[in-house]
């Protein structure tokens, strides 16, 4: 079935992985990229490419304590946005529900879901392990292998990089759009999409990210209904030039 290659789909588009990521948008995908020059470009040039030999280890104690942090709502790794996503699980309870996690480099997103009493399963390109009897981990081709859907998806500050090349990715200017219309066959019925972006006035900061404004942002919630916002008001969408505010939306396919 298609949504088998939700995740994977984005490393088979057109390019092929590079060692470094190009420094420079290619010529030929200019006016994509830009939306035919609408869209202003700053240089914000990081590689984020790995040669990983061994696998990321979760262990359970830093989970633990991670989780006590999450217990207490302490703010960690994008700030304010974890105001917004305890906000929004405190709302849509996820107390024994499967949550996929996209994206991951530290278990804090995992140890908010179990702080919650959701069942994480984190989805990750590189290989992790973990001794955490409540936590589940899979790669992409794993996930591929034996696809499945979720009552949760959760995606913190992991969209706006598609296709940009950054972790090694191929180069696709509709990488986070094509991934917006395929992740519904991730969700069980009556599943729900948590989605955190940075939102401000249209901007790409290559190669390192998206910033959602009117443009942007109605491409990628195209199929989608806003079920609830949590710190996001529509004129975020013309004020912020750039000051990493990223609001929690909470949406459903429409």
């Amino acid at each position: 079935m298609q949504y088998c290659y939700i995740l994977g789909l984005l490393f088979m588009i057109t390019y092929n992985l590079a060692a470094e990521p190009p420094r420079q948008i290619p010529e030929e995908l200019w006016s994509r990229f830009t939306c035919n020059g609408e869209i202003p470009v700053t240089n914000m040039y990081l590689d984020g490419t790995t040669n990983q030999t061994e696998p990321n280890v979760y262990s359970k104690e830093v989970i633990d304590e991670l989780v006590a942090k999450a217990d207490r709502r302490e703010q960690n790794y994008y700030g304010q946005t974890d105001e917004y996503l305890y906000n929004a699980l405190s709302t849509f309870s996820i107390t024994g529900k499967d949550v996929a996690i996209i994206g991951s480099v530290v278990p804090w997103y995992e140890a908010i879901v179990l702080s919650f009493d959701g069942k994480p399963t984190t989805i990750e390109y590189n290989k992790i392990v973990t001794d955490h009897p409540l936590l589940e981990v899979m790669t992409v081709e794993e996930y591929a292998k034996t696809p499945r859907k979720f009552d949760v998806v959760l995606s913190v500050s992991s969209l706006e990089h598609d296709g940009l090349g950054r972790y090694g990715d191929p180069i696709n200017p509709d990488g986070d759009i094509q991934w917006m219309r395929q992740a519904k066959g991730m969700l069980k019925e009556g599943g729900l999409l948590i989605l955190s972006i940075p939102v401000g006035k249209d901007h790409l900061f290559w190669n390192a990210h998206r910033q959602y404004g009117e443009k942007r942002i109605n491409k990628i919630f195209e199929g989608w209904r806003c079920v609830a916002t949590f710190g996001f008001s529509p004129c975020d969408l013309n004020t912020f030039e750039y000051t990493g505010h990223q609001p929690v939306f909470v949406l459903a396919p429409a």
